[in-house]
């Protein structure tokens, strides 16, 4: 199915993705020569890839459109990084949670709170701010100007240019400072002490810096909006009323952050039905995958009870697939259920602030507030 080619399906693709979902369709080419694949098996095998019939691609490990160092590097990365995200948070798991529930308690606006819990609380994981204490204001900036919902839609680029221009500056010097260091031995360790160990060491500083970027996005950015979305839901509903690990893995059916994945094919090739040209491109959008009928009974249908007795081959990719699968999926979706726990028992008052959705690459709830309803 081929979508009319109009503004509206830029500016509101997530209607014009509904409206071709509705006629349930094999496929939908959103412009000429880009497919947006429906079915698991093809959106498995363009993220797979098991016969090299695309671009080797990582979305995470991308340094200007080609991949970053060997996969081994990348591996180590994975495995040392995960690691140490894992124990930094349970070193700090109750006071994470405690100040959750107080930024729900507070009646704050979501989600622009969910990524200034994020950043000041994986901060030091990210940078240690003892060593490199001149980060912080540039890493400030871009919390304010390109995480927050909206900021890439409405915000202004020139500034977002400039900004990302001195963020990049500032760290190829700390990179470039901390190699001429001898290995770090301290308790402090950070993402820049994982890169700089795990890489070759004629890595550049810019393809460093670029990585960093992506722990960083990955944390303040989809972390953030997949805790924003669990929340959306919860409150919608007037409080937990699901297993947390149900909630979340339903909020990101419906709105899975990373909801478009484009692949570039290597070679002719046929993809289910479609005989796919090297000119192509095949998009893997989950958001499509989670809310097409022949998937999902009443896709568009918020019911976490569906996630009791869903299998593991269930069509349902939130975080990629295949070896470049998303490093953090597993800790997101814990960590995540972790404190939406922690608002068990608690009646919830949602207030809907604004209906504006903003097609960004991390697809963030519109803005709503959360209050506590206490006892008269």
């Amino acid at each position: 199915m081929r979508l009319e080619d109009t503004d509206d399906k830029f500016d509101k693709p997530f209607q014009a993705l509904d409206q071709a979902l509705s006629h349930c369709p094999a496929h939908i080419e959103f412009e000429q020569d880009n497919y947006y694949v429906t079915d698991f098996d093809s959106a498995k095998q363009a993220m797979g890839n098991p016969d090299g019939n695309y671009v080797e691609q990582s979305d995470f490990f991308n340094v200007d459109g080609a991949m970053f160092s060997t996969r081994d590097a990348q591996i180590a990365i994975g495995k040392d990084a995960i690691l140490s995200l894992k124990r930094y948070y349970e070193q700090r798991r109750s006071q994470i949670i405690e100040t959750f529930r107080d930024q729900v308690g507070q009646g704050l606006s979501w989600p622009d709170s969910a990524n200034d819990l994020m950043y000041c609380t994986f901060y030091d994981f990210l940078v240690d701010s003892q060593r490199s204490p001149q980060l912080r204001k540039h890493l400030d900036k871009v919390l304010r100007h390109s995480l927050y919902s909206g900021q890439k839609t409405h915000g202004s680029g020139w500034r977002r240019a400039f900004i990302r221009l001195r963020v990049h500056r500032a760290l190829r010097a700390v990179f470039k400072a901390r190699r001429q260091q001898p290995p770090y031995q301290g308790t402090n360790r950070d993402v820049i002490d994982i890169l700089l160990a795990c890489s070759p060491d004629n890595e550049s500083p810019k393809a460093l810096a670029q990585i960093f970027l992506s722990f960083f996005f990955a944390i303040n950015s989809s972390m953030a909006f997949t805790l924003a979305w669990s929340l959306y839901f919860c409150a919608k509903e007037g409080g937990v009323l699901h297993p947390a690990p149900w909630i979340v893995k339903e909020a990101l059916r419906l709105w899975p952050v990373a909801w478009n994945l484009p692949r570039t094919p290597s070679k002719a090739h046929t993809l289910g039905e479609l005989n796919i040209k090297q000119s192509d491109t095949v998009t893997v959008c989950p958001y499509v995958l989670h809310r097409h009928p022949d998937n999902w009974s009443q896709p568009e249908r918020f019911y976490p009870p569906r996630w009791e007795n869903a299998t593991a081959d269930a069509p349902y990719m939130p975080f990629g697939w295949g070896t470049h699968k998303c490093i953090a999926s597993a800790f997101a979706l814990n960590f995540t259920s972790d404190l939406i726990s922690a608002l068990q028992g608690q009646q919830l008052i949602f207030e809907q602030l604004s209906e504006e959705l903003h097609p960004e690459p991390a697809i963030a709830p519109p803005e709503f507030r959360v209050k506590v309803k206490t006892s008269a």
